[in-house]
């Protein structure tokens, strides 16, 4: 217990010692010395540019905000930038933080880069060095000053605008060395171009502003930031780059930067605005129940034969009249619309009532051969090996429902698939492609089927009518035979209708076969 006083007044220094360092870490902050020269060339007679003048004369501004000492020099001749140069050295003689920056022309020769002054007159590579500023030359005053760190910044990778009187046609700037306790920034990679921009600023100076306005980043991080503008900006066309050897930290300003004045936030407005959609949206999804529960019933009405075709329509007609509205928290009701729409088109299009001058089974069943011969002959359906006397007459009629194809056989009263299946398959697959048939309402309709041995049987003609086929042009060339829904006695065949040969036969069910659906008329 009489340790407790001793543990508290320690507490308290050590919390004393961190404040009192913290607060002489932000007063040298403060009393640190930041010298800057900022250069923006733009009015060059042979290839001008836009932005350089704009681009150093914001970032003059932004620096002074910051508390730095600034040395600003636009459109400069040779003679001036040397001389600002000269003037920049001696001043950072005397201590602090040195920061050039310069947006304007620049190039590589030899592996040297070249700050190009305003006045330039250069007709030949070789009088590069005497004619532009060496950018060496910026970063030998930086280094032979002593002083404690250094950073340079070059928005000067354009375009050479001399590259057609040069031998040589390196592009952008060169990769220099960033000599101890400094930092070397190039708006671009070694050897690529920089954008001028079409705004204020070129788009790497742009980025650089924004970044230090907004954020008290330290230096690397920063420049992070500014990439990654950079590059969304320009598609990664333009990557900036940097050469560093600090070994301590830089900011931009000396001080945390302060949080703006704010209110609170009124979202009184936008709360009452979502619970306005959210009682909007439990009535759609109301108004999307019934729609769907009134489907169901008038689906019932359409496939029983209780009813009449023009009272089917009608039914229809009144939910499409009653369904118009577009719920736009929902996909299900233009579906049910099309639906809808595509069992109206198909009682329209097509008497669904056809008086059938035979009556076929619908039914799958077990047949023997023999019973396939009997049917064969009572029906006088042709047959190749067992009824060449058969002389049942069709009576089709091709039709197109929803822009698909159907042919109606008002002799039997059945609607078939035109073209039926591209392609053979087995006869588990065959039911599987129809019941896909029907989920898609194939013309309007979901009763489609397999047909039976009496119901394909009765496609077969006396002779070769459809190229090799015998079957009559209407239907499609391709389906050389097809499978049925009947069976053979043994229950391990299934009957085939065999359009090539002209004859009924037996396949296995693991054999292939064209698939052509069928439905009752009626």
């Amino acid at each position: 217990m009489k340790r407790k006083p001793f543990f508290y007044l320690m507490i308290l220094f050590i919390l004393f010692s961190f404040l009192f360092s913290q607060e002489r870490g932000f007063q040298a902050l403060r009393k640190e010395r930041r010298i800057a020269l900022i250069i923006g060339n733009g009015r060059y007679k042979s290839s001008p540019l836009r932005n350089p003048v704009n681009d150093a004369e914001d970032m003059a501004r932004v620096l002074r905000e910051r508390g730095f000492e600034v040395l600003l020099r636009t459109d400069a001749n040779h003679k001036d930038m040397e001389k600002a140069i000269r003037e920049f050295g001696e001043k950072l003689r005397q201590g602090g933080i040195g920061f050039f920056y310069f947006s304007g022309h620049g190039m590589q020769v030899k592996g040297v880069n070249y700050l190009v002054p305003v006045d330039e007159d250069i007709q030949e590579e070789n009088e590069i060095k005497f004619k532009a500023v060496d950018a060496n030359f910026v970063l030998s005053k930086m280094d032979s000053a002593g002083n404690q760190m250094n950073v340079m910044i070059l928005d000067a990778c354009r375009d050479n605008p001399f590259i057609r009187s040069f031998r040589s046609s390196a592009r952008g700037l060169a990769q220099m060395d960033a000599p101890r306790g400094s930092l070397i920034v190039y708006a671009t990679s070694p050897g690529k171009t920089a954008a001028d921009g079409e705004g204020r600023n070129g788009i790497f100076t742009k980025h650089l502003l924004k970044a230090i306005r907004e954020t008290n980043l330290e230096v690397g991080q920063l420049l992070r930031e500014v990439r990654r503008g950079v590059m969304n900006e320009t598609n990664s066309n333009q990557v900036p780059w940097e050469s560093s050897s600090l070994t301590g930290n830089f900011y931009f300003s000396t001080l945390p930067l302060e949080p703006p004045e704010t209110s609170s936030v009124d979202i009184t407005s936008i709360k009452k605005a979502a619970e306005e959609r959210e009682t909007i949206k439990s009535r759609w999804v109301s108004w999307q129940t019934r729609m769907k529960s009134d489907f169901t019933d008038i689906e019932e009405i359409n496939k029983s034969s209780a009813y009449t075709n023009q009272e089917k329509k009608t039914a229809w007609r009144k939910f499409l009249d009653n369904y118009k509205a577009d719920n736009l928290y929902s996909s299900e009701d233009e579906q049910l619309r099309q639906r809808a729409t595509q069992r109206f088109k198909a009682l329209s299009d097509v008497g669904i009532s056809v008086r059938a001058k035979i009556s076929l089974r619908s039914t799958p069943r077990s047949l023997s051969e023999k019973k396939a011969k009997s049917m064969l002959k009572k029906r006088g359906f042709f047959d190749l090996n067992w009824n060449k006397s058969g002389d049942f007459i069709n009576k089709y009629e091709g039709k197109t429902i929803n822009r698909e194809n159907v042919v109606i056989d008002h002799a039997t009263g059945l609607m078939w698939h035109q073209s039926g299946s591209e392609k053979t398959m087995t006869y588990i697959k065959a039911k599987q492609w129809i019941d896909e048939l029907n989920r898609r309402d194939y013309v309007g309709y979901t009763d489609w089927r397999l047909p039976t041995l009496e119901e394909a049987a009765s496609l077969l003609e006396r002779s070769k009518m459809n190229g090799k086929l015998y079957i009559d042009p209407v239907f499609s060339v391709k389906q050389w035979w097809i499978w049925t829904s009947d069976i053979d006695a043994g229950g391990v065949r299934v009957w085939v209708v065999y359009f090539h040969y002209g004859y009924v036969i037996r396949f296995v069910v693991e054999l292939y076969s064209y698939v052509r659906p069928v439905r009752s008329g009626k």
